[in-house]
């Protein structure tokens, strides 16, 4: 009787591409960072008032540019050994919070300097 190889997780997900894969993650992204958007509208706008915002959606875009950069150091991984692979997730977990703390005082120093 012939034997079945076990499937790995890299035969797994083997079956679409970078780019098809990087192009779902974005979909999904932007779908959830919608979604708490629509979830923290009403609350929002009731605590914080109608300034408050702009500042909301200002703060979700950060996190979805962050997310998207780290997604695609993620997606550039495939392929590697196991231990660069992790190394890849560690360096996509640093640049996602550079990328967060960029932009946030970025949005801050604008902020400071419109007088909002």
């Amino acid at each position: 009787m012939a034997q079945i190889a076990p499937a790995t997780e890299s035969d797994a997900v083997s079956g679409a591409s970078p780019g098809g894969r990087y192009i779902r993650f974005l979909g999904l992204a932007a779908l959830v960072v919608t979604a708490l958007m629509g979830i923290g509208f009403l609350p929002t706008r009731r605590l914080a008032g109608e300034a408050a915002l702009p500042a909301m959606l200002v703060g979700c875009l950060i996190s979805l540019a962050a997310a998207l950069m780290a997604g695609w150091l993620l997606v550039g991984a495939e392929g590697k050994t196991p231990t660069a692979r992790m190394q890849a997730a560690f360096l996509a977990m640093v640049v996602r919070l550079a990328v967060v703390v960029a932009l946030g005082l970025m949005a801050l120093l604008v902020t400071t300097r419109l007088g909002g």
